[in-house]
């Protein structure tokens, strides 16, 4: 497990506790496509607090980006969502909140948050690309490896129950007709990254092996089972950009992580809308051009060819000349 001392070379840091808010500008910049930039610029964003998991690669000053596991944190219990498989009681509190239904023992960030009543779940968790930067600076409030691994059970318990509520889920979809899982369903069809779904499937379907496969990594693993999971991690650019911070401060209350998902849900019905546009332009215009040249090449199959055209020419000349001559010697 990296330590964090080593991952100070780097913002944010595992198991470091930040300010988060949605890049869009940055998150569509490989489309290249100035409309939307633009528009991007003119998103609303609010700012989140996150528990910082895991890198999920390894660290290469030299990449722009490093993907990151985020944890959005939220405040007071989450309400029963039968449909959606949730229970107030899948979440752990964070100090100073020491509340939970099942009387869990909550995660210690070293220095109490500034907010009481906060939580983490592993419902409410992403992979988010982090521009690479290199900092002196030490986070505020940070967790330890090992304290990061007590948790880990919680969250394999609340999988567990998940997959227990699951014909349960079913039914309410059947009667609601609603698709949805979970907020955090946010890398799927990502317009702005490669196929992700033709590669991997459903986002349903790599959201339940990555949480049971890695909550959170153990400590002590090695290098080869890094390195495995490095060379077959999503593809990078699927991933939405977020900018972070280790002040606390540059936000003054917790905000709802609905409002995070549905700024991501807006980015992607932007990001939609505008390229298809820009490709129904592509498209009239090789449209034009081909339409002008069909018509071209029309038009100088209804003219003689130019070669023709001068021998006629000289045809004549020489038709007029021996008309001349003939007309000299009679």
């Amino acid at each position: 497990m990296t330590s964090v001392a080593e991952n100070r070379i780097s913002l944010p840091a595992e198991y470091s506790f930040v300010t988060l808010s949605l890049d869009p500008e940055a998150t569509v910049s490989n489309l290249k496509n100035e409309e939307l930039s633009a528009a991007c610029r003119r998103l609303q964003r609010k700012t989140f607090v996150a528990f910082t998991g895991e890198r999920r690669q390894f660290f290469m000053p030299w990449e722009p980006y490093h993907s990151w596991q985020f944890y959005l944190v939220f405040q007071g219990l989450r309400e029963e969502n039968v449909g959606q498989g949730i229970e107030p009681q899948m979440s752990v509190p964070i100090l100073p909140n020491t509340t939970h239904p099942l009387c869990r023992e909550p995660l210690d960030p070293g220095y109490a948050l500034p907010w009481n009543d906060c939580y983490i779940s592993e419902f409410i968790q992403f992979d988010a690309r982090v521009a690479t930067r290199v900092t002196e600076e030490e986070p505020v409030c940070c967790t330890t490896s090992e304290e990061a691994t007590r948790i880990r059970p919680y969250f394999d318990e609340d999988i567990q129950r998940r997959k227990e509520l699951e014909p349960q889920i079913v039914a309410v979809r059947a009667i609601t007709g609603s698709d949805g899982i979970d907020c955090s369903d946010t890398e799927s069809e990502a317009p702005w990254g490669s196929s992700f779904v033709e590669e991997y499937g459903s986002m349903e379907e790599a959201q339940y092996e990555d949480r049971e496969s890695t909550p959170l990594r153990k400590g002590g693993e090695s290098g080869a089972r890094i390195m495995l999971d490095e060379m077959t991690s999503r593809p990078h650019s699927n991933l939405f950009v977020v900018e972070v911070s280790f002040d606390l401060s540059s936000t003054d209350q917790i905000h709802n992580p609905d409002n995070f998902f549905e700024e991501v849900a807006l980015l992607k019905k932007l990001t939609i809308e505008l390229e298809n546009a820009r490709k129904q332009r592509e498209i009239e215009n090789a449209q034009r051009i081909d339409e002008e040249h069909f018509a071209a090449v029309q038009a100088a199959r209804t003219k003689p060819p130019q070669a023709l055209d001068y021998a006629r020419r000289w045809h004549r000349r020489i038709m007029t000349w021996m008309k001349t001559k003939n007309s000299f010697s009679d």
